[in-house]
């Protein structure tokens, strides 16, 4: 079974769902909530590219990753309004 199959049986009476519309949807949500753009794509594995990142950025993100994970689960438990 796919990821695809698997997640269309998991959201059975969710119209219109599609997993790869769950990771622009947590990057929309984060951005909501003012998580930048550099912390969105280090929590999505993108990370930072170019020299910056490969010569002078050894930081692991580990504390910004956390808050952006924790920002997303308070969106996820808030009652829709």
């Amino acid at each position: 079974m796919t990821r695809s199959n698997w997640s269309q049986e998991l959201a059975t009476g969710i119209d219109g769902f599609q997993l790869k519309r769950v990771r622009s949807g947590v990057g929309t949500a984060l951005a909501s909530k003012q998580v930048s753009k550099d912390i969105r794509g280090q929590l999505q594995s993108h990370g930072l590219s170019g020299v910056q990142a490969r010569h002078y950025d050894d930081h692991d993100y580990l504390p910004e990753k956390r808050a952006a994970l924790e920002t997303l689960f308070e969106l996820l438990q808030a009652t829709p309004t």
